[in-house]
């Protein structure tokens, strides 16, 4: 994530369309994201080890739907990108709609499946792990389809612009399945 100076850099460029686009991707990810951030690290570092238990939970919780929000506006604005770039007719062309609907099925379900994970995690119950596991198996899945698309419509150079660091975090979803509901 780029931050916030580029992408209020990009909003006010003059350039207009892909670049204010892109602009307030930047820039939305980073407001998503760094505070809470931000907040969770300066509670993580106060924390005692001598006091009963860990009291951040909240802002965990916050922390996680940020991300997985900034990734949601990620994944979406880059669509709207491609649309300023070539024209909305883009879109019933070849693989571009199944691409944009499953992008938008997939982040919109991480979307949800975060927030419940966030209440869960909140509340302290067993299943956050499960929806917490399945936002990420998600987001995931989203990325590997979003390169083996990128693979058969020749942009695979341009795949790399994503978070395909995302996609071994499918394996993170099997690993909180094996911990069988255990809470943290």
């Amino acid at each position: 994530m780029v931050g916030a100076p580029s992408g209020i850099y990009m909003m006010g460029s003059g350039y207009g369309g892909q670049y204010q686009i892109i602009g307030v991707s930047f820039f939305l990810q980073f407001l998503l994201t760094t505070p809470l951030l931000a907040i969770l690290a300066m509670k993580v570092y106060s924390y005692e080890k001598g006091t009963n238990a860990f009291q951040s939970w909240k802002w965990l919780s916050l922390a996680f739907l940020g991300y997985v929000a900034a990734l949601f506006v990620n994944s979406v604005l880059k669509w709207f990108e491609m649309a300023s770039v070539e024209g909305i007719a883009v879109f019933p062309n070849g693989i571009i709609t199944p691409g944009t609907l499953l992008a938008s099925i997939f982040m919109s379900l991480a979307l949800v499946f975060a927030v419940f994970g966030a209440f869960s995690l909140v509340k302290r119950k067993v299943t956050s792990i499960r929806w917490i596991g399945l936002a990420l198996a998600v987001v995931g899945l989203h990325y590997l389809v979003f390169v083996v698309f990128s693979y058969f419509s020749n942009i695979l150079d341009f795949a790399m612009l994503a978070e395909v660091w995302a996609i071994p975090i499918l394996g993170i979803r099997v690993s909180m399945r094996r911990m069988k509901g255990t809470f943290p």
